[in-house]
């Protein structure tokens, strides 16, 4: 069985292997504390952004945005979501931010709190992989949610 600390590395390699065209840093924070919401609002998120975005290559050819999130929050601190988003066209960024907050919006978990930034560097990766704030390290990754 693996430890966390195991769990963790194997996890930040297999992020940091994943080719991203344009990566962005985004944190989603939700205004309730029902895990089975959370992943649901996302999941409404992420389908709405790859309708608005994606258009007709959404629709007829399946084609999907890259997305990884890792969910983290407590009884203290709010849920939220740290995601990496790849935008696939890179002369498009300001459309692709405008959506995020448009789509988030639309979720019926909307909370204000929403950062949107161009992932630089893999600093991202380990910020998002960080035990403090989670409950459980193994089950931070929202793998119903996560679209490769």
């Amino acid at each position: 069985m693996l430890t966390s600390i195991e769990y963790k590395n194997i996890v930040v390699k297999w992020i940091e292997g994943v080719k991203f065209n344009n990566p962005f840093a985004i944190t989603l924070t939700m205004r309730v504390n029902k895990f089975n919401d959370i992943s649901q609002n996302l999941r409404y998120f992420i389908n709405r952004l790859n309708q608005r975005y994606l258009k007709a290559s959404y629709k007829v050819f399946k084609k999907r945005l890259k997305v990884i999130p890792i969910l983290e929050g407590n009884d203290v601190i709010h849920y939220h979501y740290h995601l990496i988003i790849d935008n696939p066209y890179n002369n498009r960024d300001e459309e692709f931010k405008k959506l995020i907050r448009e789509c988030w919006r639309k979720t019926p978990l909307y909370n204000s709190s929403i950062d949107i930034k161009t992932m630089k560097d893999k600093g991202w990766i380990r910020y998002i992989m960080k035990s403090r704030s989670k409950k459980s390290i193994m089950d931070s990754i929202d793998w119903s949610n996560t679209q490769i």
